[in-house]
């Protein structure tokens, strides 16, 4: 990211990358992409982003393991 950008055009780059990183529709590729740009940032606010992404992939795998504890009682 360009050091002259302000801090709105920074902060909109950062939720724009972010949201590439996130949408689990994208392209693997793109993805990693992505989350390699936020790494390559080494800001606070990329950080931020970074460990936002890392707590909602934690999250949806606690919740699919949660559905196949209760798929496999229920059966």
């Amino acid at each position: 990211m360009a050091d002259y950008m302000q801090d709105g055009e920074k902060s909109e780059e950062l939720t724009k990358i972010g949201n590439i990183a996130a949408d689990l529709q994208m392209d693997e590729k793109m993805r990693t992409q992505a989350i390699n740009v936020l790494g390559d940032m080494a800001s606070h606010e990329s950080l931020l982003v970074l460990l936002n992404l890392v707590a909602n992939d934690k999250a949806a795998c606690s919740g699919k393991r949660t559905r196949a504890k209760e798929g496999e009682r229920d059966s």
